[in-house]
């Protein structure tokens, strides 16, 4: 029964739906009725049971568990929404548990009990007056009145139902504050910034946090100074590699020589990421920096691209089209919004104090595709532009200390300052790139170009807008003429160039080519490009992984491409032309007439020239160079092919792409003329292999080093981790599983997830491999009474996935990439770590180039020691922790086996030898 000393029944002045509870595991459901009964039910049985309206926790992936298409129920989820809005809690019993200070739930029983005791609690806290805003959730329910859960959410509240419904509570931007601009803030000073300072002040922190001195922190503390010493030279940033091993606490590390240089220079330090979840981390970690709230909200900000934050106008077009008859779910999403955005601390939608479970409950479309995604923004146009979270964000990051910002934004924001912007002066000079063994990565997407399908679709819709008026963007997707409709009126020219644009761009890709490329129906130059693309790539690529992109290299290309590449090269030329004429022309105006326009008016045109650039003139101009090399020669240290993209043999894209076969050229041309001092650093920096020296040379290759144009010695600095990995970890390789037999791979996850009892995580180098295990191994799984989660299949993003693994110590998850990359979960909810095969990287063409470039063999496997570094990174994560890393596959070489520790003695045998060794173990 469930074990909290809590009562399950509700306080007698509260109005609870009185509905069975559904708790789901795969292709079964446990079911509580209302009477305290309880029964299994299977899922080829449930249909009459889920008409009850049952209460679940997490509709999608309940409905996905059981494999029936979504019902109707109660969902606690999206009553925590409402009730706590911006809050965080873990989507699943265990989560509203630990909210709520009860019990862990032991058993199915547990976890309905628990689900009836958290609606209680969220039902007395809005009747207590515990909600934020409670007063303004009484205006938003006005809106609501057909959600499922108002009877129950307006009897709390004390508001009559029987007032005519009205949405002006949903207006909630009226209520926001507005952000004013100040002062440009002054060049930073140039005090060098010493070792004892930085130490002093890792000391204060650590003080403060009642922690004790890590020898190894102080060392990458002072060490990482020479980053925030003064340059000597001109474009000759001084830069430290700093590699650190799991434990040491590089973060407060490096955040205590950030801190202080910003402060003793009042200049501020950007530190950027690859993973939200890194970002998260550091948020928390500036805590203890900045442990005064109000301090932390002035001198600090998480930095995303404007497609992380919601859109007030496109939240305004959400509500106009909620007040249309028929609107319920998009009445309910407006609420659910309104009482969100009343309570954000900034506006950020993807990965922010916005839950990410609340995309899933209500769809893509009305939650995060809210942002400004498709570069719609009309800048100092929008009647919102005083209030809107971008450009709060935006100024906030320019008087903060400490920035945290992704690879992908600092990398695009130099290369545009670089090239069109001309404002390198206001960029900030310090940089810290943490999981910098992934800028490699981001540089190769910042840098590329696409020639595709949907990349020219969307610049289709971003010059015309919704051409059909259909679908739930058609109220908000603007097209270039209406954010140009102030502007027009100052020139005759203008819309002559408009006109032009507006008539070229008829030339891209449209809604339903995918259809008509099947049908061998293109319609315009880009189709019939995109149409003779897929015929010779399709010709060529007979053979290729039908689960993977299909591939073509740029040689001997048919007079049909070349037919083709011709007609759209002519027809974007006009576009192009008259693209740069309009940021002329808006050029000439600024300066011609300084004195005259008002500020929002200046504000509006250098939007509009800043959104031609980025989303018209550099992807363009790009193109053009593309089409116009077809028949001829790459350019040197580029890379052209032609690609079939496919998710699960359906096309997804059809393009030209070019790629730098080295994108850390363009990156290291970024960043050197207004960087001061650079610090990469990560727990995998170097891959481990046997020769220390090359460890170093090839991570100073794969951060750009060599490429910066004076000559650069970095400083390293390599911390080991404090951990016992001899006593806490194991290696085991198992030499006797056929890793190409599904069923004998499943067999083999479920003999050692159960050794384990669990907090295991499994890592499949395919997707479809994960699928096929995941089958076999869920009945297995939950007949040993150990929940199992899986990527790709259960209806939650990666962070939910991961959230809900860390909080359930005996779940398993199984995942790719994603999970292996920058997850951090201590203790003992991750004690088992499983890989299917060796993680060699996919031959794909771009690998190929890259494979001969970087020298052939020693490429391969420098990326294949550091997935697999990364990977056991993941496994111990404090003092405390225990765990077992195993690799499946018997052909893992002896020399790759250096990305592990060395104190580790590596171990193969049997799987049933691995079992027992498991067992013993824990």
């Amino acid at each position: 029964m469930f074990s909290t000393h809590l009562d399950t029944h509700p306080q007698e002045d509260l109005l609870v739906p009185n509905v069975p509870v559904l708790v789901a595991r795969h292709n079964h459901a446990f079911f509580v009725t209302g009477d305290g009964e309880m029964f299994d039910v299977p899922a080829n049985q449930l249909g009459s049971y889920l008409s009850l309206t049952p209460l679940v926790c997490h509709l999608p992936s309940t409905a996905s568990r059981l494999s029936v298409a979504p019902f109707m129920a109660f969902d606690i989820l999206e009553l925590f929404a409402f009730v706590h809005p911006a809050e965080f809690v873990i989507p699943s019993p265990t989560g509203l548990a630990q909210y709520f200070n009860m019990a862990i739930p032991a058993s199915h029983e547990d976890e309905a009990f628990v689900l009836i005791e958290a609606m209680n609690h969220l039902l007395s806290d809005l009747k207590q007056g515990l909600s934020p805003q409670s007063d303004k959730a009484k205006k938003i329910i006005l809106g609501m009145k057909d959600w499922i859960w108002m009877p129950f959410i307006a009897h709390a509240l004390g508001v009559d139902l029987n007032i005519p419904e009205q949405s002006h509570g949903f207006k909630v931007w009226r209520d926001l504050p507005e952000w004013s601009d100040h002062a440009p803030e002054p060049a930073p000073g140039h005090h060098a910034l010493s070792e004892q300072e930085a130490l002093d002040n890792l000391h204060g922190l650590l003080t403060h946090m009642n922690a004790e001195k890590r020898d190894e922190q102080e060392i990458y503390t002072a060490q990482s100074v020479h980053a925030f010493t003064p340059r000597k030279t001109e474009n000759q940033p001084n830069i430290v590699m700093a590699e650190a091993g799991t434990g040491t606490g590089k973060t407060l590390g490096y955040l205590a020589a950030s801190q202080k240089w910003a402060q003793k220079n009042t200049g501020q330090v950007w530190i950027s990421t690859y993973t939200k979840n890194l970002q998260r981390q550091i948020g928390h970690e500036l805590d203890k920096a900045y442990p005064d709230p109000v301090e932390k909200r002035l001198k600090t900000v998480i930095r995303k691209g404007r497609e992380n934050y919601l859109c007030l106008l496109n939240y305004e077009d959400l509500v106009r089209r909620a007040s249309m008859p028929g609107q319920k779910k998009m009445k309910v999403t407006a609420g659910l919004m309104a009482r969100w955005i009343g309570a954000t601390q900034n506006g950020d939608i993807r990965g922010g104090d916005f839950p990410g479970w609340l995309v899933e409950i209500l769809g893509y479309g009305l939650t995060a595709a809210l942002t400004d995604q498709r570069g719609e923004c009309i800048h100092a146009a929008c009647p919102h532009y005083n209030k809107c979270f971008i450009e709060k964000n935006i100024r906030k990051s320019k008087s903060a200390e400490i920035v945290v910002a992704n690879h992908a934004l600092v990398m695009i924001q130099n290369a545009l300052s670089g090239e069109f912007m001309d404002d390198i002066q206001n960029l900030p000079s310090r940089y810290v790139f943490d999981e910098a063994h992934h800028v490699f990565d981001a540089a190769d997407s910042a840098f590329s170009s696409h020639l595709s399908g949907r990349e020219t679709l969307e610049l289709r819709r971003w010059i015309l807008g919704n051409e059909h008026g259909r679908g739930l963007r058609a109220g908000r997707t603007r097209g270039l003429k209406t954010r140009m409709d102030d502007l027009v009126p100052m020139d005759d020219r203008l819309t002559d160039m408009l006109q032009t644009i507006l008539i070229s761009c008829r030339a891209l890709a449209s809604n339903g080519w995918v259809d008509r490329l099947n049908d061998k129906n293109p319609a315009g130059p880009m189709e019939c490009f995109l149409s003779s693309l897929y015929e010779f790539v399709t010709a060529k690529a007979e053979g290729q992984d039908k689960h993977y992109a299909l591939e073509a290299p740029k040689l001997d290309v048919p007079d049909s491409i070349l037919s083709t590449a011709r007609d759209l090269h002519t027809a974007l030329i006009p576009m192009i032309q008259a693209a740069e004429k309009i940021c002329a022309f808006c050029e000439e105006t600024l300066n011609a007439k300084q004195d005259e326009l008002e500020t929002s008016d200046k504000q509006k045109i250098e939007g509009l020239i800043k959104s031609l650039q980025k989303r018209l003139i550099i992807p363009v101009l790009s193109w053009l160079d593309m089409l116009k090399h077809i028949g001829h020669e790459t350019p040197a240290n580029f890379l052209d092919w032609f690609v079939i993209e496919r998710i699960e043999g359906h096309i997804r894209d059809v393009g030209f792409y070019r790629h730098y076969i080295n994108p850390m050229v363009p990156f290291a041309k970024s960043l050197e003329k207004q960087s001061h001092g650079l610090m990469f650093t990560s727990a995998t920096l170097t891959e481990g292999a046997d020769d220390p020296d090359m460890n170093r040379i090839n991570a100073q290759d794969f951060v750009g080093i060599p490429h910066f144009e004076k000559d650069i010695n970095p400083q390293w600095v390599e911390v080991a981790s404090p951990f016992d990995y001899k006593n806490q970890a194991k290696i085991i390789i198992i030499n006797d599983v056929d890793t190409r037999n599904p069923a004998r791979v499943a067999s083999a996850y479920e003999a050692l997830f159960k050794a384990s009892g669990g907090g295991a995580l499994g890592l499949f180098t395919s997707i479809q491999k994960l699928k096929d295990i995941h089958a076999q191994l869920s009945p297995k799984m939950e007949s040993a009474h150990l929940p199992l989660y899986a990527q790709h299949i259960d209806q939650m993003d990666v962070a939910t996935l991961v959230d809900i693994f860390k909080a359930e110590e005996n779940s398993c998850l199984l995942g790719t990439d994603a999970i292996r990359d920058g997850v951090d979960v201590p203790g003992a909810s991750l004690r088992l770590l499983v890989f299917d095969k060796v993680p060699w990287p996919r031959p794909d063409l771009l690998h190929k180039a890259r494979r001969e470039y970087f020298g052939s063999r020693r490429y391969d496997e420098r990326l294949t020691r550091l997935k697999l570094k990364q990977a056991f990174g993941r496994l111990i994560r404090t003092k405390d922790d225990k765990g077992v890393f195993v690799m499946l596959e018997s052909r893992l070489p002896s020399r790759l086996c250096t990305a592990f520790p060395p104190e580790i003695e590596i171990e193969k045998v049997g799987l049933k030898d691995a079992v027992q060794m498991i067992s013993d173990f824990f």
